[in-house]
């Protein structure tokens, strides 16, 4: 059995890992002592440094500004000797893929496409990789299940429908190993004011249970996922 006290992990590579989710997942990692060392690939658009501050003071953590959409040995290079990595990145704006559409396809799928191939490039073959449920559309099943097939309706739902794919691909090909979480709205601390306003009134509105069609994850619940994944 592992002691509490051994990493799980040497060196992991945690992208967007200075926004909301990201910033609490590597609070848990540090919290339970899951890796030794943290390398965090954030361009900083809707992240921040003030939500990691407390860990880049120890030699834990280091911090790579940088854009995953372009193809940079700088940030490509920090995936060498890596043993997992953690793909949070994104933009979560769903509304804005209606009117700028290649917003998402090139901030989730290139995005996607390039942290898979500089894991594929520095031989990191375990990932975690936060999907989302709108790649079910308005699904017609609930609870649903992750069989239930892609039927999205934005061009969110549809990139982050492609990320999977492609992660099952470099699956089969390369032989990665793969989790997949599909998030639903997610609030808590660290999340944007306006964003975690709305969500808190729309919550109340439609309060989770078995008639709803909207499914309401806290940060605890999103965390916990990437903990048991």
């Amino acid at each position: 059995m592992v002691s509490s006290m051994t990493p799980l992990f040497g060196k992991i590579v945690v992208t967007g890992g200075a926004g909301f989710i990201g910033s609490h997942f590597i609070d848990l990692v540090l919290s339970k002592q899951l890796a030794e060392k943290i390398i965090i690939v954030d361009n900083l658009s809707s992240g921040s440094r003030k939500n990691i501050s407390h860990h880049l003071e120890t030699n834990k953590v280091e911090l790579v500004v940088a854009d995953l959409k372009n193809f940079d040995r700088g940030w490509v290079n920090k995936f060498r000797d890596a043993e997992a990595v953690v793909h949070l990145a994104a933009n979560p704006e769903v509304r804005i893929s209606s009117i700028e559409p290649r917003v998402h396809f090139n901030e989730n799928v290139v995005a996607t496409f390039n942290v898979l191939e500089a894991s594929r490039l520095n031989d990191v073959k375990v990932h975690l990789f936060a999907s989302s449920s709108t790649v079910y559309g308005v699904a017609k099943v609930f609870p649903t299940p992750e069989t239930y097939p892609y039927e999205p309706i934005s061009v969110y739902g549809a990139s982050k429908a492609a990320c999977e794919i492609l992660y099952r691909t470099y699956h089969s090909l390369y032989g990665f190993s793969v989790a997949i979480a599909r998030y639903a709205n997610i609030i808590g601390p660290r999340v944007k004011p306006w964003c975690n306003n709305r969500l808190h009134k729309q919550a109340k509105e439609e309060p989770d249970n078995t008639r709803n069609t909207r499914r309401w994850n806290t940060k605890k619940e999103a965390i916990c996922t990437c903990k048991t994944l």
